[in-house]
């Protein structure tokens, strides 16, 4: 456990999250996180909080990720050369790549990443200190989503 901290594995051992149910942090809205992260993040949290709470290794979220999410999720930037058949689908996709292109810039200005795979989205929320990684027992690596104290924005991002 880490000192201090309120994490998902924690309240889990301490059965205060009822079964098939997943814990995000308050902060995360409260703080603003859904503006500065790419799509594939935010729709994966909650799946990571479960994978967090059935102790999946780390291994075993990212195959549970894979498994339950398109490939769609992540933004091609080299292939914007895309037709479709209606203009809302053109101008749906137009607001996605715009928003997600500016993630990605305002990332790479951080020294950060846009993520183009599942264990790149674990990795972000690593670096930005939402996931703590380490060793259980049997030297399988596992993770743990902070509830509190919850990174802010002004912390991670100029």
């Amino acid at each position: 456990m880490h000192l201090g901290k309120i994490t998902v594995r924690l309240l889990s051992k301490l059965n205060l999250i009822t079964a098939d149910h997943c814990i995000l942090p308050k902060s995360f809205y409260e703080n603003g996180w859904a503006e500065f992260l790419p799509l594939a993040n935010i729709s994966t949290l909650p799946q990571i909080s479960y994978c967090v709470s059935k102790e999946f290794t780390r291994e075993d979220t990212v195959q549970y990720l894979s498994s339950h999410n398109s490939d769609h999720l992540f933004c091609n930037f080299e292939n914007v050369d895309i037709l479709f058949s209606r203009e809302y689908q053109i101008n749906e996709y137009t607001l996605i790549y715009s928003r997600e292109l500016l993630i990605k810039e305002n990332l790479e200005k951080n020294g950060l990443f846009y993520p183009n795979t599942m264990e790149e989205v674990i990795d972000l929320f690593l670096q930005l200190g939402f996931l703590i990684q380490q060793n259980d027992k049997s030297g399988n690596i596992i993770l743990d989503l902070v509830i509190r104290p919850f990174p802010k924005v002004t912390d991670k991002l100029k």
